[in-house]
């Protein structure tokens, strides 16, 4: 269980939980979240509009134990939680939800959900935190993704307590985790592959979000390392950090 933390406003959950992490304050599994960021932090260097009430603005810190070799590897079966818990939101109603790699989750092609995933130490021990923040009410109209953003309320208009929300949202996240645990990571990414976005078909990504260094190729899969595997005409590239763009080969 998540130990949760409430504010009605912090500058980011993000920062506050490292701030908290850095300083000895969190020393077990804690969720971090706020009404309004006044500094929401969205993935390379983007802000997150959060300014307004009503969307999901949490952090999930978890204490890296000794059986994760690679932490970062985390990012996948907390991202699958994100989306099967938006999907628990839809429901009874169908629709199109993805992983968009490495931090999105698109429903009917926009973007709805945002995750920023960091570690932070303190005093020898890693904590991994999971920044989720997930349009629930609200969506903005202007963003600097290439995707068009979209809240849950223009598909189901239910009002649900945000209490409620990250209670389910933090079991989903341990659930999820204990399966990638117990599988071990090739195993798991063979149920989370036909989740994303584009698989196996072409795309283009920006490693540095330049034009100039676009790379396009079929999106093969994940490897070991938690990198992207792009076939290309030059043969196979890995891809750790880049933006995948709408626009295809």
């Amino acid at each position: 269980m998540f130990e949760a933390r409430h504010h009605t406003d912090l500058d980011s959950t993000n920062l506050e939980a490292r701030r908290l992490i850095e300083s000895g304050q969190i020393s077990n599994r804690t969720v971090l979240y706020a009404d309004i960021q006044t500094a929401g932090q969205g993935s390379r260097g983007r802000t997150w509009l959060s300014t307004q009430k009503g969307n999901l603005l949490a952090s999930f810190v978890i204490p890296v134990p000794e059986n994760w070799k690679k932490p970062h590897l985390a990012l996948y079966p907390i991202s699958l939680a994100v989306k099967k818990f938006i999907e628990s939101l839809l429901s009874p109603e169908s629709f199109q939800t993805e992983l968009k790699w490495p931090n999105d989750i698109l429903l009917e092609r926009q973007k709805v959900c945002g995750c920023l995933h960091e570690l932070a130490s303190c005093s020898g021990q890693q904590f991994f935190i999971a920044g989720i923040g997930i349009n629930i009410a609200w969506h903005p109209t202007q963003t600097s993704s290439s995707f068009p953003a979209t809240s849950l309320h223009q598909y189901n208009n239910t009002e649900w307590p945000m209490e409620d929300l990250i209670t389910d949202l933090g079991h989903s996240i341990e659930t999820e985790v204990k399966h990638w645990e117990d599988l071990g990571f090739r195993l798991y990414m063979k149920q989370v592959m036909p989740h994303f976005y584009h698989l196996g078909e072409p795309i283009t990504i920006h490693p540095d979000r330049r034009k100039e260094k676009a790379v396009t190729g079929i999106f093969q899969g994940i490897d070991l390392d938690g990198a992207l595997v792009l076939k290309t005409l030059a043969g196979t590239e890995k891809i750790t950090t880049a933006e995948i763009f709408p626009n295809l080969a």
